[in-house]
């Protein structure tokens, strides 16, 4: 019972760190299809070159990484560096 107590409190922290920044708060402005995250936990940017070969790469990592634009759910950036929807990489 109690590793699930740690288990919610644990991805309620998550959550709350992972979540968007106001956009009145942003030090800058994301692209298209991109949100902007105070805190982005992930050291791998996802990209279409992942479809092919997925690297190795935590989800969840000790700290915190510098403020990013990340991809919305469901795109990835291709080789120019924009965010596309996944069927539309080649």
């Amino acid at each position: 019972m109690a590793s699930y107590m740690i288990l919610i409190c644990l991805s309620v922290v998550v959550l709350t760190i992972v979540s968007a920044t106001p956009a009145e708060q942003q030090p800058f402005d994301c692209p298209v299809n991109e949100k902007y995250y105070k805190c982005q936990l992930e050291q791998c940017f996802k990209t279409c070159d992942h479809l092919k070969n997925i690297p190795p790469c935590p989800s969840i990592v000790a700290g915190c990484y510098d403020p990013a634009c990340l991809c919305d759910f469901g795109y990835l950036r291709n080789s120019k560096g924009e965010c596309v929807p996944e069927d539309k990489c080649s």
